[in-house]
């Protein structure tokens, strides 16, 4: 009976045992599955806010926001919505080639957009290669990448913002795809695709001198700001506008002769030009903006051919810390009294009338030909109008510095052949003209016979000409025909007195014949 009751007591114990680990393990698995559903939960919350609209993620060295979910597209974006944009280790450094498509969170999102202030500050950044998925550069993209020298811009970009290439001082080339159909870039320097509106001239470009091309019509904001290695800019007379800031902080300009076709300089167009030391503002100008020659403070000399001075709207501060005691006012003869009541030109103390205007300028030949060796002297050739004019300075550039430069007195040099257009600008109201100028190889001297005279007829041709040389033949000539590129067209042999040169395989147009050390220049009808 003992023995039967200790047996009941243990078969009871182990029963109770059985059912608190019956209780513990349906416990245990309770909580197990309440935890793998909270991981379950926290999954799907990461997942639906890593697809929102709005949201940012890091892909590579790059931020993106997704900006649509059908299609899924995203813009590459700063790091955070508001300035600073960037930790310190979070920037995008050395050389960016953004792709097409980025893949995040087991989806594909498509690249199509860089929004503003995208790459602000990322001073370690040095070229970015845009990709053919991206239609729109939003503004101040690359603003202060202190570094950054190279972009190259895809076919598909239509759309480029505001102030999107300032403060890049090592800023060399902007390259444009050239089947882009709103954009493209000579030498580096971004235009729209008519190159009416000339957009960004690359703040690190090296060059001393710049000509502007014939077909622009505006400088807009920006275009050349921070260009400090610039001392001469032609700006032609197809210009109408000078945008905001167009010039700002080109410190190493030292004149600028804006041509009469200009009607508007605009805001800060050339504030901080601190080694501006003459301006030329025509008689086309009707408003100047706001501090538009500020802190312009080695400006010596003004040059104002306004002759209705209550024309010109006048914003404020344009020529505030200007040294109005010692730099002179220039202006059109019995303008002296209008200026001295008018505001802002008032304050100059100085003021002395200009005298007979020029009206124009010309070049008596608009081509000619020279040789690499043999300087060739514009001055003689040009023709300013009226002959009287008091000021007859001259502005001289090279389109092509690497074909032929200029000096300041109108000599040309040519450095290699081809052709070059060299462009005269007028100090007194900015009128200009051009000529252009075929470099050709350099004479040998040694080709040439010491007494030798060299007659060509007709200049006017359909099927050739008439070489006479006046020598005796102890060995032949040869004669070059090149065309207005500075290409060689045609070569012949002179081996007597007289002979007739056929020309017939050449098109219609004007042609420069060389030979013994002289340059004729025909007409191919």
């Amino acid at each position: 009976m003992k023995k039967n009751k200790r047996s009941a007591k243990n078969a009871w114990q182990n029963s109770i045992v059985s059912c608190n680990l019956l209780f513990y393990s349906h416990k245990f698995i309770k909580q197990a599955r309440i935890a793998v559903l909270l991981l379950l939960l926290c999954i799907t919350k990461v997942s639906v806010q890593a697809q929102a609209i709005g949201d940012r993620f890091k892909e590579g060295s790059l931020y993106y926001k997704i900006t649509s979910l059908n299609p899924k597209e995203v813009k590459v974006s700063t790091q955070k919505n508001a300035y600073p944009y960037w930790d310190n280790d979070e920037k995008p450094t050395g050389d960016i080639t953004i792709p097409e498509t980025v893949d995040h969170g087991g989806d594909s999102y498509s690249v199509v957009s860089i929004l503003d202030d995208a790459f602000h500050g990322c001073s370690d950044l040095t070229s970015v290669s845009i990709p053919n998925s991206v239609t729109s550069i939003g503004g101040w993209v690359f603003q202060f990448c202190a570094n950054l020298k190279t972009i190259e811009v895809s076919n598909s970009v239509t759309s480029i913002g505001n102030w999107s290439f300032t403060y890049c001082p090592s800023l060399t080339d902007i390259n444009v795809d050239e089947a882009n159909t709103a954009y493209c870039s000579e030498e580096g320097i971004l235009f729209n695709k008519s190159k009416t509106e000339l957009i960004k001239y690359p703040a690190g470009k090296v060059e001393n001198s710049y000509s502007i091309p014939n077909s622009v019509t505006s400088i807009e904001d920006n275009a050349f700001a921070q260009s400090v290695n610039l001392s001469t800019i032609g700006i032609p007379n197809s210009v109408t506008a000078i945008w905001d800031e167009a010039f700002y902080n080109c410190t190493g300009l030292i004149a600028v002769n804006i041509p009469n076709s200009v009607t508007a300089i605009r805001s800060e167009a050339f504030r901080e030009c601190t080694g501006l030391e003459s301006v030329t503002i025509p008689n086309s100008v009707t408003h100047i903006g706001q501090a538009a020659f500020r802190e312009c403070t080695n400006l010596s000399d003004i040059f104002s051919y306004k002759e209705n001075i209550s024309d010109i709207t006048m914003s404020n501060n344009v020529f505030k810390e200007v040294d109005k005691d010692n730099c002179i006012l220039h202006v059109p003869v019995g303008t002296i009294n209008d200026y001295n009541n008018a505001a802002q030109w008032q304050d100059f103390t100085n003021k002395k009338e200009i005298g007979i205007a020029v009206t124009g300028i010309s070049f008596k030949h608009t081509s000619q030909t020279m040789n690499i060796g043999v300087p060739l002297d514009l001055l003689p050739t040009v023709v300013i109008t009226p002959s009287s004019a008091l000021n007859k300075d001259i502005i001289w550039t090279s389109d092509n510095t690497n074909i032929a430069t200029v000096d300041d007195n109108g000599v040309v040099t040519g450095i290699s052949t081809g052709s070059v257009t060299i462009r005269a600008t007028t100090v007194d109201g900015g009128f200009t003209a051009s000529c252009v100028v075929i470099v050709l190889e350099s004479i040998s001297v040694e080709n040439v016979d010491n007494l030798l005279n060299s007659n060509l007829y007709p200049t006017v041709v359909e099927n050739g000409f008439t070489v006479e040389l006046d020598c005796n033949f102890k060995r032949s000539h040869e004669l070059e025909i090149y065309n207005l590129l500075g290409t060689k067209v045609h070569t012949a042999t002179i081996n007597k007195n007289k002979q007739f040169v056929s020309v017939s395989g050449l098109k219609t147009g004007v042609y420069l014949v060389r030979v013994a050390g002289k340059n004729y220049k025909i007409v191919k009808q």
